[in-house]
């Protein structure tokens, strides 16, 4: 490879927007599995979110997947950014599947997980 091929590619990637986000990405599904491992062999009560936690992680999720919708443009010497529309569509669509079912102090995870066991079908209805 030569010196002009890898300083374009260098510079490139110095100037593209989506490969710091792209790396983070994949390091933190590596991390989520191997935080899933992790907790699968032990029993720390570390590892118990509360719902304010996970809140936490799905906004900070959303966040991540924000910034990949975002594109850099150029026109003469004005750099500017523009959103994609597919992928936050894409992302209003997933994140409407989702309720809050932890709006009050009445409603906790043990609270839903018994509505859920109280709706769920029975053996027969199921076949």
């Amino acid at each position: 490879m030569s010196w002009r091929t890898r300083f374009r590619a260098r510079q490139y990637v110095k100037g593209s927007l989506w490969v710091a986000p792209l790396i983070a990405g994949l390091g933190g599904i590596a991390l989520a599995e191997l935080t899933y491992w992790f907790d699968m062999r032990t029993d720390l009560a570390v590892l118990q979110y509360s719902p304010e936690t996970a809140t936490a992680v799905v906004s900070a999720t959303i966040a991540a997947v924000v910034s990949l919708t975002v594109n850099r443009r150029k026109l003469w010497r004005t750099n500017f950014l523009a959103l994609e529309r597919e992928p936050l569509s894409r992302l209003q669509a997933w994140t409407g599947q989702f309720h809050p079912w932890w709006g009050t102090d009445g409603e906790t995870p043990e609270n839903y997980a018994d509505a859920l066991r109280r709706e769920a079908p029975s053996p027969e209805e199921a076949s």
